[in-house]
């Protein structure tokens, strides 16, 4: 429906904080900002709600508590999916051309006013041919990358690969491991790569 949901924690209401409900691309204020195709949302601490707006291929931060939506990222291929750290001061974006980069985003002071600055770009992890080579962000890839998820424990970034068939991980000394699935679509248990994994679509790390 091209739009994002907001659900209570008590299940009594459903309601639409972004998008008309038709593909599109005007800019507007929380329902009349149009969307196409949403297919990846990460929310901070402070209530700024990022939006991987797939089909206009770019990112967008949406302001929960004014419905204002801005432009965070655009010219870097499709995005299918993000996630930031708890106060945002670190954006992760993956897009549908195998690629994982990582933005870091000027903080305003005091907190909680939307960012006044353009996220920078920190580093690039993947190729343009699919793939699940192992070893630095440079000379890694990632095939089909579908979602993200932050490892608050050590800060890395885990990484669901859809057509891969298995689960990588971005340390934060920059290498990229496999450490779930072989490749092949199958559904068995294991330890490590010894495990089969078909299409991974979701992850979350506690």
């Amino acid at each position: 429906n091209h739009a994002v949901r907001k659900i209570l924690a008590d299940h009594t209401m459903t309601t639409t904080i972004a998008g008309t409900g038709a593909a599109g691309a005007t800019a507007g204020v929380g329902v009349t900002q149009e969307l196409d195709t949403p297919m990846g949302l990460a929310i901070d601490d402070n209530g700024f709600l990022f939006i991987s707006d797939m089909t206009n291929a770019v990112l967008r931060m949406l302001d929960t508590s004014t419905g204002f939506t801005t432009t965070l990222v655009s010219g870097v291929g499709a995005p299918i999916a993000v996630c930031v750290d708890g106060t945002s001061s670190k954006l992760y974006l993956a897009t549908t051309t195998h690629k994982v980069l990582a933005y870091g985003v000027a903080q305003p002071s005091p907190a909680p006013a939307a960012p006044t600055a353009l996220p920078a770009l920190v580093w690039t992890a993947g190729q343009v041919a699919a793939g699940s080579d192992e070893g630095t962000r440079a000379l890694a890839s990632f095939n089909g990358v579908r979602r993200l998820a932050l490892d608050t424990s050590n800060s890395d970034l885990v990484v669901a690969a859809y057509t891969g068939n298995n689960i990588r991980r971005v340390s934060t000394a920059g290498r990229v491991n496999t450490f779930l699935g072989d490749g092949s679509a199958a559904s068995l248990p294991g330890i490590g790569i010894g495990a089969k994994v078909h299409g991974p679509h979701g992850l979350a790390v506690d």
